[in-house]
């Protein structure tokens, strides 16, 4: 198994080299930390007696909104309740009593996971789902949103193999190519990786796709060799 972690700030292209790393790695699965809160999180909030008020891809659609992440939810969870909030949020949502999806998230890993597995809660969780994986131990794993050097740690030790068998990317880029902002972890509790194994830079440009041919993938396949 080798676990591949992309790492860096909002917008700073984690998305883009996954998916280009998943066009070379035809069998390698992409996963994201965050799945594991919004599965737990529909669970809890959506899910009883086997039945569905709204489906999962509804819930990752509304968390990752705009404007319904900050919205908070309507008393009743309801189907036909969550649909009109949808629709029209500060009319249907109650600010009162409910929170919003971003915060129902938060308090699944903070309040929740954390207490029960420790700093690491959400990498054990998300251990038990490579887990099922089929072949799961010969797998090249790709996550797009690493944050947290514990994850690290976690994965390790949930899945039994060493630093050696893993990938860490950090990218640095540009936020706003007009101005130069560089993209920052700003409002973002996530921070850059300790001791990556490779360090890039997007500038925007098709430089970027060239330097993941050139350098990154080169790295990946020697790390696997040598893991």
């Amino acid at each position: 198994m080798h676990i591949i972690i992309a790492n860096g700030p909002p917008f700073c292209g984690k998305d883009t080299i996954t998916k280009h790393l998943l066009e070379y790695f035809k069998d390698a699965v992409w996963m994201r930390f965050k799945n594991v809160l919004y599965q737990e999180t529909w669970t809890d909030l959506f899910v009883y007696d086997d039945k569905e008020e709204i489906s999962l891809d509804d819930w990752i659609e509304i968390c990752n909104d705009v404007v319904l992440k900050d919205s908070p939810l309507p008393w009743n969870l309801e189907r036909e309740e969550i649909l009109k909030w949808k629709e029209c949020p500060e009319v249907y949502g109650n600010s009162l009593y409910c929170i919003s999806p971003r915060q129902h998230l938060i308090n699944k890993s903070e309040k929740d996971l954390k207490v029960k597995y420790g700093d690491g809660g959400v990498a054990v969780i998300t251990s038990g789902y490579i887990k099922k994986i089929e072949d799961y131990i010969n797998k090249i794993v790709i996550f797009s949103d690493g944050g947290f050097n514990v994850e690290i740690n976690t994965l390790c030790e949930e899945l039994g193999i060493s630093r050696k068998d893993m990938t860490v990317i950090r990218i640095d880029g540009i936020l706003n190519t007009e101005t130069g902002e560089l993209c920052n972890f700003n409002n973002d509790s996530r921070e850059y990786i300790e001791n990556p194994d490779a360090t890039i830079f997007n500038d925007k440009s098709e430089n970027f796709i060239k330097t993941i041919d050139t350098v990154i993938i080169p790295l990946i396949l020697e790390r696997i060799k040598n893991s």
